[in-house]
């Protein structure tokens, strides 16, 4: 931890836990949701470069399709 930091009280104490468990009720464990995985570079990084259909669109479409042609 860094200077000047708390540490934080949990909030369920295993005397809570073992208080409900006691009590008729029962402790379930949830899977863990998908995360999205991260990506260091740019959204339009990952569709191509400045050729790509993709970024294809309004005057540059035409641009485009002159060169090809």
């Amino acid at each position: 931890m860094l200077s000047g930091m708390n540490v934080k009280p949990a909030a369920v104490t295993a005397a809570d836990i073992e208080a409900f468990v006691e009590a008729g009720h029962a402790v379930t464990v949830l899977k863990p949701r998908k995360v999205k995985r991260h990506w260091l570079r740019t959204k339009s990084h990952r569709f191509g470069g400045g050729k790509s259909d993709y970024a294809v669109g309004g005057n540059r479409k035409r641009a485009i399709a002159r060169k090809c042609s």
